[in-house]
């Protein structure tokens, strides 16, 4: 796994970090900063602004499917 974002995640995460550079600058003492929950999937970095979250979950236990293809881990129930 890569130490930092690569690929399309990393065009995201650059972009974020512009707008809250951008946001900084122009805000006051008194306004609330943004915050993300930044993740790596498939070797991407991605990042989703809490306001969008309503909950983070444990990883859930995965059920296997029995004749797919290897890239399918299972199934899970949320």
């Amino acid at each position: 796994m890569p130490d930092f974002p690569t690929g399309p995640g990393k065009k995201i995460l650059d972009q974020v970090r512009r707008t809250q550079q951008d946001q900084l600058a122009s805000e006051t003492i008194d306004s609330p900063h943004q915050q993300y929950l930044s993740f790596l999937l498939n070797e991407d970095w991605y990042g989703l602004s809490v306001y969008h979250l309503v909950e983070v979950l444990p990883p859930p236990k995965i059920t296997r499917v029995p004749s797919v293809t290897d890239h399918i881990l299972g199934v899970i129930n949320l």
